[in-house]
Order: structure tokens, then C-alpha cells, then sequence
């Protein structure tokens, strides 16, 4: 349609112009066009204006095209609102980052007092949740270097049910060694004694979880889905070579640390 007639609707739409269609057979239609639109644009002393864009939603831009109508609109009443898909994307990518920063901090909390607990050492804690965090660290800063787009909730799911479903590695090759060195054995043959009994056990629990993720990543059409699995499988991997060939240095170097800021265990 011509551009004088979508202006001469609008105006209409806002009570400002009458519409004169060329026959009486098409009034009614115009009224009843005119006054649904009016409904729906302009309704006790609120304005709906409707925008529509190219950008697809999953595309950075979009964040900074948000925040210009933003002011735009502020600019003309301090109340006004954008609402829409983009918007409620936006408002959950702020929310987000503000939980992934509490949700983080609360379950290292609890591992690190589990940990404390179990073992009965103030060092421990330290130790395997920065281990176990190196490989959520490597795992999440891939995407960054393939040029992957992650959803935006990436980060707090993966990084939560990677420390959660991972620190059980550390936690079996740390007791070992932890009995080994009770046993008597010196640091290096306890470590080794260490890897040698639970490297199989860490092995078989990160391709069994590994194996979980990956099939419904490689198979799943749902995009957040398939990329939450990848990387959660990814992660698997990245924290058993973590626990296998970084904790078992760090034990080492770190043995009379941990020696002087632990109890005692029993043989």
C-alpha cells in the first residue's frame, strides 16, 4: 500500500483523520478495521507500537538495538516499556549472569565444606575444587577459540553439573592417596599406588557420562539442548584429565601442606 494511506490509517487510528473510502459497500469494513486497530494500538491512554527487525535473536547486536529503544522510549514517557522476545532475552541473559555469579559461589560453599568434612583438611578443599574448576574453565573457554555460540545459560548449568558430577574423581584418587601415605608409603610411590587403583574406576564413570551427553547433543534438533550435552560431555572428559595427570602433581607439591593443614588418618 501506498505510504499516504498507512498515514492516513494511522492518523485515523488515533481519531485525528477520517478514512472516506470510494464506496459505501467498504465503509463498514473500514470502521471495523479502524476500530480494532484502535483497540489494540491505542486504549485507555496507552500507545502499542509495534517494531519488527531482521537481526535473528541468537545474533550480540541485537543487545545494543535494545538498549537505543530503550532511551527512545524514555525519552517519551519515563514508564514506558519494550516488551517482546528480544527484550525478555535480554532481561534473562542480566538475570543470568547475576545468579551463574551466587549459583557458583553457593556450590563451591558446599563442596568446599563436604570436602573439609570428609577429609578433615583445611587445604583438600582448595585443592580439588581449583582442579575441578580448571577443567570447567577449559571446557567453557573452547567455544571462544572455535567460534561456537553457546545459549546463554550455558554457563551456569554446565559449570554447576560439571563440578557436581566430576569432583567425585578427585575426591576417589585423593582418598587413595590420602590411605597410601597413612600406610606409610612415601609420596611418590603413594600417588602412583593412587593411580593405579582409581584411574580405572575415574575412566569408566567419565565415558559412561560422557557417552549419556554425547548421544543426545549429536542427536537432539533442539539447538539449547544439543549444545548444553555437548558440552557437558566435553567437560566429562576435560575433568578426568584434569584429575588424572594436574590433582596428582598438586598432591605431590603440595604434600606437606596439606600434611601440616589436615588430621591425622589412621592407617
Amino acid at each position: 500500500m501506498k505510504k499516504q494511506y498507512w498515514h492516513n490509517l494511522l492518523l485515523a487510528i488515533l481519531g485525528k483523520y477520517p478514512i472516506q473510502p470510494d464506496t459505501d459497500n467498504r465503509v463498514a469494513s473500514y470502521q471495523r478495521l479502524v476500530e480494532n486497530l484502535r483497540r489494540r494500538i491505542y486504549e485507555k491512554d496507552h500507545l502499542i507500537a509495534r517494531l519488527k527487525d531482521r537481526f535473528r535473536q541468537r545474533i550480540a547486536q541485537y543487545d545494543t538495538k535494545i538498549s537505543e529503544l530503550q532511551k527512545i522510549a524514555k525519552t517519551y514517557d519515563s514508564n514506558s516499556m519494550l516488551i517482546g522476545e528480544a527484550p525478555a532475552t535480554k532481561d534473562l541473559i542480566e538475570i543470568t549472569n547475576q545468579d551463574f555469579a551466587t549459583v557458583s559461589s553457593v556450590s563451591i560453599g558446599i563442596i568446599f565444606v563436604i570436602i573439609a568434612l570428609v577429609f578433615r583438611s583445611i587445604s583438600l578443599p582448595f585443592i580439588l575444587v581449583a582442579v575441578i574448576y580448571l577443567g570447567i574453565f577449559i571446557n567453557l573457554g573452547i567455544p571462544c577459540y572455535t567460534g561456537t555460540e553457546l545459549p546463554f545459560i550455558a554457563s551456569i548449568i554446565v559449570s554447576t553439573i560439571q563440578l557436581g558430577s566430576t569432583v567425585d574423581y578427585a575426591i576417589l584418587l585423593t582418598t587413595r592417596y590420602r590411605r597410601e601415605r597413612a600406610h606409610g608409603a612415601e609420596k611418590h610411590e603413594a600417588i602412583k599406588q593412587a593411580l593405579t587403583t582409581s584411574a580405572n574406576s575415574i575412566l569408566t564413570s567419565a565415558v559412561a557420562f560422557f557417552a549419556a551427553t554425547f548421544g543426545v547433543g549429536l542427536y537432539s534438533n533442539i539447538d539449547m539442548v544439543s549444545s548444553l550435552c555437548i558440552l557437558m560431555a566435553r567437560g566429562a572428559l576435560i575433568s578426568m584429565m584434569c584429575v588424572i595427570f594436574v590433582l596428582p602433581s598438586m598432591l605431590v607439591l603440595l604434600d606437606k601442606v596439606i600434611d601440616k593443614t589436615s588430621m591425622k588418618q589412621k592407617g
